[in-house]
């Protein structure tokens, strides 16, 4: 099981909420908090760590979580630039987060060796549409002998379907960005 999210660093009211200490208070554990006021960039840190628990959050709904994200209760490790963990009522969760100048997207998933394929695009259009676009595009040309793969949803999860197997994906988007996971085949 995957989750993915996607921050825009240039989206302006993250720039200004980042800045709130009552802001982290909510969303942050002590530990967390201590974190990012300990790391060279503390705004980038920040929302790794919240793009880290929003893919979190996705991957524990799959396992049947209840649909209401409480932040505070999803606490981040980090251990270096691109790893680190959550934990959940549901175990520990891996991440793998990229940071650029413009965005951060983070990957969580369960095992150390599940095979995934991720992308991320600079928003053209409709963001929902432009996210399942991009990542059919990348699912057929990795996978052209795949026919008529669709994206369907069960339970306002997004899956992958093609005629032999349904595929689990992730999508999101925030600003001016897309970002996409699934299990490669």
């Amino acid at each position: 099981m995957i989750g993915n999210d996607i921050v825009d660093f240039n989206d302006l009211p993250n720039i200004e909420r980042s800045l709130s200490k009552a802001f982290l208070q909510k969303i942050c554990a002590n530990s967390e908090i201590d974190t990012i006021f300990k790391s060279e960039s503390p705004e980038k840190t920040l929302w790794r760590i919240w793009s880290m628990k929003e893919s979190a959050y996705k991957v524990i709904l799959k396992k049947g979580a209840e649909r209401s994200f409480n932040p505070k209760k999803l606490e981040t490790s980090i251990f270096d630039q691109t790893l680190g963990q959550v934990l959940t009522k549901f175990g520990e969760i891996k991440c793998q987060s990229k940071i650029t100048p413009d965005f951060v997207h983070s990957i969580a998933f369960f095992s150390n060796e599940i095979p995934f394929c991720l992308g991320e695009k600079k928003l053209i259009g409709n963001q929902s549409e432009f996210v399942r676009a991009s990542l059919m595009e990348d699912f057929r040309h990795k996978y052209p002998h795949v026919y008529s793969p669709r994206i369907e949803m069960r339970d306002t999860i997004p899956y992958l379907i093609t005629d032999f197997d349904s595929v689990d994906i992730s999508l999101s988007h925030h600003g001016n960005y897309v970002a996409w996971a699934f299990e490669c085949l």
